[in-house]
């Protein structure tokens, strides 16, 4: 079951990390990440998995649902971007 769950979590951070990357590609910064909700990504199969892994992990999947929430379905602020990744990626935790 935790091993289940892991991949999970790993899957869904990796959706959130190709939609991340295709939003900064098209010009958006990572603080302005942090304003965008669900509504704002342009349907694709990359939201859609987005969407399908919020709902294996029990979040919510409404429109103006944030878009960068963690694996546990709370709200990545500004002020934590830089806090909670790496420069790399925005995506993946930094190791502590």
């Amino acid at each position: 079951m935790r091993a289940q769950s892991a991949r999970h979590t790993q899957a869904y951070l990796a959706s959130l990390d190709r939609i991340c990357r295709q939003l900064l590609a098209a010009g958006h910064d990572p603080v302005s990440l942090c304003g965008m909700r669900l509504i704002d990504v342009p349907q694709s199969p990359e939201r859609a998995g987005l969407v399908f892994g919020r709902v294996v992990l029990g979040m919510t999947t409404l429109p103006h649902d944030p878009l960068l929430v963690d694996e546990c379905g709370d709200e990545i602020t500004a002020d934590e971007v830089g806090h909670r990744f790496t420069l790399s990626s925005i995506i993946i935790p930094r190791a502590i």
